[in-house]
This record gives structure tokens, C-alpha cells and sequence, in this order.
């Protein structure tokens, strides 16, 4: 037998272990199998109204490999709602498909993003693979 997907449409984000056991019938011989693995989903498409200073500063780290240097001095020369207002433009002009609610960029970068956490990390706390030489 063949198995090509498992379907996950129903779990939530997050991050998971699949694991799999297999036996033989005539010798009742066990094995298994262990892997990681994420599900990020539409949900990586992250809300545009920052709150603070620190998720206004966290978007610069996420996006420190894809922009300017020009992006990023300017960004630093702003106030709090100059950077709110550099945020949305900066994803609208990197949007593929500007007619669509969906910014597929967008939500590459952030998938991205989480795969070099996850496989990259030091640690599963320290969420820094995108920081790692793997991982950019």
C-alpha cells in the first residue's frame, strides 16, 4: 500500500508530531516513524493594526532579508503612525494580486518564516531560524 497524503484540513496552526507504525502480518514485526511538521494556513496573513512600538519593531525583524536598506532607514525616521502607514504600503506594493482581499507575498514570507523557525531554531522556544544561516 501506497500512501500518498493524510489529510489535516481540520487541525489547527501549529506545530505537530506525525507518527507512523507499521507491521508485518506474518512476522508481527513493529517499526515506526517520527517527523515534524507545521500547518500554517491563511492565518499567516497577519493583522495590519499594530498596537505597539514592539509589533511595529517585530515587523522590521520579519522583513529585515526583504527590504531596502533605503526601506529601512526611512522606516527608522518615522514616528509610531508614520510606520503603521510605511507597513501597509510596503505589503500593497508587494502584492501580486492587488485585486484580491489575499496577499500571497505576504503570505509566502510569513510561511517562510515559519519553516526556517521550526526547522532552524536553536531551540523550539527561541523561534530565531530565520536568523540562522540555514534559515535565510
Amino acid at each position: 500500500m501506497v500512501l500518498s497524503g493524510i489529510n489535516v484540513s481540520t487541525l489547527p496552526q501549529g506545530n505537530y508530531i506525525l507518527q507512523i507504525e507499521a507491521q508485518d502480518k506474518e512476522t508481527e514485526q513493529k517499526d515506526f516513524v517520527t517527523k515534524d511538521f507545521t500547518i500554517l494556513g491563511e492565518e499567516v496573513e497577519r493583522k495590519e493594526s499594530f498596537a505597539s512600538l514592539e509589533e511595529v519593531e517585530k515587523f522590521k525583524q520579519d522583513v529585515t532579508y526583504i527590504a531596502t536598506s533605503g526601506e529601512l532607514d526611512m522606516f527608522d525616521q518615522l514616528t509610531l503612525e508614520g510606520r503603521k502607514r510605511f507597513i501597509e504600503e510596503f505589503w500593497r506594493k508587494r502584492d501580486p494580486h492587488p485585486d484580491t482581499p489575499i496577499n500571497e507575498f505576504k503570505i509566502e514570507h510569513y510561511r517562510r518564516i515559519g519553516y526556517a523557525n521550526f526547522n532552524f531554531s536553536r531551540t523550539r522556544e527561541a523561534n530565531d531560524g530565520w536568523n540562522a544561516d540555514m534559515g535565510r
